[in-house]
């Protein structure tokens, strides 16, 4: 028997570079980069609803938490209340809204490259 055929975490049999499946990029070809003035603005909007919309939802939530904590001492089982996870899918939608707001808002302008400084 084999070596490589024994150790399940052994390397492929064949090359990677024989696979059809993998695609080589060219070492000249610049790949797209996400710290753009776009991938900025998404993060800045992320962000800000993150700390506005994210206070409101995790207060709300601890709130709707009480419940089922009391409920759960008192051998009622683990119900989760609504408003709970109500307070989690207003966070992710918020937070996806500041996001697309921030991509959105992006100004290539006022949103300087570090890169492109003069010198």
């Amino acid at each position: 028997m084999d070596d490589s055929d024994s150790n399940p975490w052994s390397g492929p049999k064949t090359p990677i570079e024989s696979n059809p499946l993998v695609v080589r990029v060219p070492e000249d070809v610049e790949l797209p980069k996400r710290d753009g003035p776009v991938g900025r603005g998404v993060k800045a909007g992320f962000r800000l609803s993150s700390y506005v919309f994210g206070t409101f939802a995790g207060l709300i939530g601890v709130i709707a938490l009480v419940p089922t904590a009391i409920g759960l001492g008192a051998g009622r089982g683990f119900g989760v209340h609504a408003v709970a996870l109500g307070a989690v899918a207003f966070y992710v939608v918020s937070a996806l809204c500041g996001a697309t707001v921030g991509a959105v808002w992006a100004d290539p302008g006022r949103v300087s490259d570090p890169r492109s400084r003069v010198r």
